[in-house]
């Protein structure tokens, strides 16, 4: 609804209370009506008055951020510490690393030349939501000598592997069809368990 029309109903709102307060004060013909009266028309008054100032002064929808690639870098090159400060296995350390190589060769990439493809947002998400709790999981499991949940951790990191080398066979390509294609499968396979 625009400022102008919410002020309109606004000032209807105020003047029928002022008189519905009148009204009363005619039929009941006392003080305390005509009181009640103004009180209400002014009431109303000062809520309309009110509420047209909070719609002049509310700000306008901040457009959405772009993505940080440099956050996005140096939040791989966190992960990669991370990986190897908790002593991963060597084969483990391995695919995290393989997966890191990979989202740094994508991220500048796909936030540039591909910016509004749906890949962009399945990459994005591989290096701020999937990776990172893919390695949280795996040491969290690993710590616990978990060997079940270490061995899921490891086989959802090959599948994330899997994923973002078809995600940059799709970029070099530039194919439209094998973009949507790695799009959809990397949201399927992690967007919805989230990893």
């Amino acid at each position: 609804m625009t400022n102008g029309k919410l002020t309109t109903r606004l000032l209807a709102v105020a003047a029928v209370a002022f008189l519905a307060g009148m009204l009363a004060s005619t039929v009941l013909s006392n003080l305390a009506a005509i009181v009640i009266g103004v009180l209400a028309g002014a009431a109303g008054g000062l809520v309309a008055l009110r509420l047209q100032t909070k719609a002049r002064a509310a700000p306008a929808p901040a457009a959405p951020k772009a993505p940080d690639v440099e956050e996005m870098l140096r939040g791989l090159l966190h992960l990669n510490v991370e990986a190897r400060t908790r002593g991963f296995a060597a084969e483990m350390l391995e695919r995290t690393e393989r997966a890191i190589d990979l989202l740094r060769e994508l991220l500048p990439v796909v936030n540039g030349e591909l910016s509004s493809n749906g890949l962009t947002w399945e990459v994005n998400r591989a290096a701020t939501e999937y990776l990172p709790h893919l390695v949280g999981t795996y040491a969290g499991a690993a710590g616990s000598a978990d060997a079940e949940l270490v061995g899921e951790a490891a086989a959802s990191m090959a599948a994330l592997i899997g994923a973002l080398e078809r995600a940059q066979h799709a970029v070099h390509t530039q194919r439209e069809d094998e973009l949507g294609v790695a799009a959809k499968f990397m949201s399927a396979r992690f967007g919805a368990a989230g990893a």
